[in-house]
């Protein structure tokens, strides 16, 4: 399976890179959203795991709902965050797969990777 990984922070991206890929998947880093832009428009793919976003002009710990269903048109969209709205949220209110507040056990996220592979 494709997947496109947006995540900042390069000690997590390359942990998550590592486990998808033993697992057999392509997998693809981008350290921001306009990065990730460039590949979402390059390319199709099954599944984005994207950190938080936030919404344009405010506060970073407010959710960008319209950005994570832009996304999810695009592919099925796993939301990996330690935000405080990532503990509460539900994945159907950001239009998304999965949410997995950090920290998450890599298990979980590998059954969110299963789930949004069968979801597509």
């Amino acid at each position: 399976m494709r997947i496109l990984l947006i995540e900042d922070d390069p000690g997590n991206a390359e942990v998550v890179d590592e486990i998808l890929t033993d697992e057999g998947h392509d997998v693809r880093r981008a350290a921001s959203l306009a990065e990730a832009t460039e590949h979402l428009a390059a390319s199709s793919w099954d599944v984005v795991i994207t950190d938080s976003l936030e919404a344009p002009g405010t506060a970073r710990q407010d959710v960008d709902i319209e950005g994570y269903h832009a996304l999810a048109r695009r592919a099925a969209v796993i939301v990996m965050s330690a935000q405080p709205w990532a503990r509460h949220i539900a994945a159907e209110e950001l239009g998304v797969s999965a949410v997995l507040p950090k920290p998450f056990m890599l298990e979980d996220l590998l059954e969110a990777v299963r789930s949004a592979e069968g979801s597509r």
